[in-house]
C-alpha cells in the first residue's frame, strides 16, 4: 500500500464518508477517481456506458483511419484502463466544466513552481484527477482550504491534506 500524508478520514469533515468512496473494481480506476471528484455530487456519478460515450466521442473526432489504432490506446475492453484523454471527457460531460490537463513534469506546473502552483488551483477552487503512472486517485478542494485525498484502493481511502501535502504528492 502507498502511505500517503495526512490525516484520517474523519479529517476530511463534512459530506466526505468513507462508504460514499467508490472502490476499485478491475481497472475503472479512472472512472472511480471521477465519482470520487464527485463524491459530493453523487447525482453526476458516471457510469462505463457514460465512459464508453466519451470514448466514442473521441474516436469520432479523430477520422476513421485512425480507429481501430485510436480505440486501443483509448481503453481496454471489459477492464477499463482508460486513457486521461476518456477521462478528462467524461469528468468534463459529468461536471459541465472545461476540464484541463496537466503534466507536473515537463509542464507548466513545474514552471509556475510548487507554490504558485498550489495557488492557481486554490483560487480556483480545482477538484483534481490526478494520474500517477498506472493509477487515478481523487483529491477535493474543501472549504476549510485544505484538500481530502481520495482513494478507490484498498478498499477506500480518505485523508485531509494540506497545501504543502498536496505539492509534495503532485511534484
Amino acid at each position: 500500500e502507498d502511505e500517503v500524508r495526512g490525516e484520517p478520514e474523519e479529517a476530511c469533515g463534512a459530506g466526505y464518508n468513507i462508504d460514499d468512496v467508490e472502490k476499485q473494481r478491475a481497472l475503472y480506476c479512472g472512472m472511480h477517481a471521477i465519482n470520487n471528484v464527485l463524491i459530493r455530487e453523487p447525482e453526476k456519478r458516471v457510469k462505463e456506458i457514460q465512459m464508453m460515450h466519451s470514448v466514442n466521442n473521441i474516436l469520432q473526432s479523430i477520422g476513421i483511419k485512425s480507429l481501430m489504432k485510436g480505440k486501443d490506446a483509448l481503453y481496454t475492453p471489459n477492464v477499463g484502463s482508460y486513457s486521461i484523454y476518456v477521462v478528462g471527457d467524461a469528468l468534463s460531460r459529468a461536471t459541465g466544466f472545461t476540464v484541463h490537463q496537466y503534466s507536473t513534469k515537463n509542464s507548466r506546473f513545474v514552471d509556475l513552481g510548487a507554490t504558485a502552483m498550489m495557488k492557481n488551483l486554490r483560487d480556483h477552487k480545482k477538484n483534481l484527477v490526478v494520474h500517477s503512472g498506472a493509477h487515478y486517485i481523487a483529491l477535493n478542494y474543501m472549504e476549510t482550504g485544505d484538500w481530502c485525498f481520495v482513494e478507490s484502493l484498498y478498499g477506500g481511502k480518505l485523508r485531509k491534506m494540506t497545501d504543502g501535502q498536496v505539492s509534495d504528492y503532485l511534484m
